[in-house]
């Protein structure tokens, strides 16, 4: 049932570890981004590299791809597997590093000479990218028990009659030879068409399954359709690993769609698509 109107946790980017054989540029790395705020340390080799990620346990990487003891690639892999966000430094002209690096999961490359405002702007957007995820997977475990309870107050006409209505809804619901219904909630801000939404899903036979309160007015405009339809590794820049989109999140359960006229049109069309075939594509 759909109905229209929001751990392993990504911790925010702060600590840096910079796995660099260039000690001067390392430096000048970790000097600017110290300044606006960054924990970093320092490694020259892919040993060390190891070492001290054990020690720091970094929130993001910066790894060169030619160091003393090896290619970086091998140490991007164990970094992708751990869940570190990296993004790698490239040599001018060594365009295979980089498209190696992105097809193992890099999160980002940027070629040298680097500009330390380059790199800083490319860290702060990570960051930023980070901080939006962490909000995302946290709302996603908040809903897990978001119907725990719910009730609707008072005894008024207009209040029997909603319950009257929900009733003859959840009923249709647990009807197995009827496509579940697709329900529009109106009403005035504060009038409790979320408690309405939450209600309904607990009354209906699904009531076991997933509740997904998406909200979508604060959706980050950069992350609203992967967020919704989910993607695949390599669909774009972060996507570093296959991941479930909110609609797909809620498969035999109940999707909110808090807001849904603030999404772009073309988003609703789309969404559209996917209420009336009941069937979600990732990117």
């Amino acid at each position: 049932m759909s109905v229209e109107s929001k751990f392993h946790s990504h911790q925010v980017v702060k600590k840096v570890l910079i796995v660099e054989d260039e000690v001067l540029f390392a430096r000048a790395v970790s000097k600017r981004l110290q300044k606006d705020g960054f924990e970093c340390e320092h490694a020259e080799t892919l040993a060390d590299g190891r070492l001290i990620y054990k020690q720091f346990q970094p929130d993001l990487v910066l790894l060169d791809m030619r160091l003393p003891d090896g290619n970086g690639l091998d140490l991007l892999a164990e970094f992708v597997a751990k869940g570190v966000a990296t993004i790698v430094m490239t040599a001018f002209g060594d365009v295979s590093d980089a498209v190696n690096a992105m097809k193992l999961g890099a999160i980002d490359y940027l070629k040298k000479p680097i500009d330390l405002e380059e790199l800083l702007l490319v860290v702060k957007k990570n960051e930023r990218a980070s901080e939006l995820q962490n909000s995302l997977d946290y709302s996603r475990q908040r809903n897990t028990h978001a119907t725990d309870g719910i009730q609707l107050i008072g005894d008024s006409p207009a209040m029997q009659s909603v319950r009257q209505q929900i009733s003859r809804i959840s009923q249709l619901s647990a009807m197995t030879d009827v496509v579940p219904p697709t329900v529009l909630i109106i009403g005035e801000t504060g009038t409790g068409k979320d408690v309405a939404a939450r209600f309904l899903h607990a009354e209906c036979a699904n009531s076991d399954k997933p509740f997904v309160h998406v909200d979508c007015a604060s959706l980050p405009a950069e992350l609203i359709e992967s967020e919704l339809f989910g993607h695949e590794k390599g669909a774009f820049t972060n996507a570093v690993s296959a991941r479930p989109g909110l609609i797909e999140s809620a498969e035999d359960g109940t999707i909110f769609l808090d807001e849904i006229g603030e999404l772009p049109l073309t988003l609703q069309a789309k969404l559209l698509n996917v209420l009336e075939r009941r069937q979600v594509r990732r990117l």
